[in-house]
């Protein structure tokens, strides 16, 4: 990114599967002749936008972004482990590493 910031890789791969993620069950439910959750949709477009918001490392509340989009995608992975939520699991947990604190670099 340009402007001052940094990319976490980990925060912005998870945004990035969680989002692909909503696009192929988008695929998936339509290819079926059925009809997206709209609730479970929601969950995992809000957790793959505030993933991607978070990778800026100098985002705003970046840590609270990150935990809150770990939670939402762990929750939707763990509802849609039958199909699709493994995946979305994955993104979840990279959400939930990318938060943990980190020491501060003399670089």
């Amino acid at each position: 990114m340009t402007a001052g910031g940094r990319v976490d890789w980990l925060a912005a791969a998870g945004g990035g599967v969680a989002l692909s993620s909503a696009a192929g069950y988008v695929g998936l439910m339509r290819s079926q002749g059925d009809v997206p959750a709209g609730w479970f949709l929601s969950l995992l477009v809000a957790g793959g936008a505030l993933a991607l918001y978070a990778a800026r490392t100098r985002a705003v509340r970046r840590r609270a972004a990150l935990l809150g989009a770990g939670g939402l995608l762990v929750v939707s992975g763990l509802l849609g482990i039958a199909s699709i939520g493994a995946p979305i699991l994955v993104a979840g947990l990279l959400c939930l590493v990318a938060a943990r604190p980190r020491a501060a670099s003399h670089t």
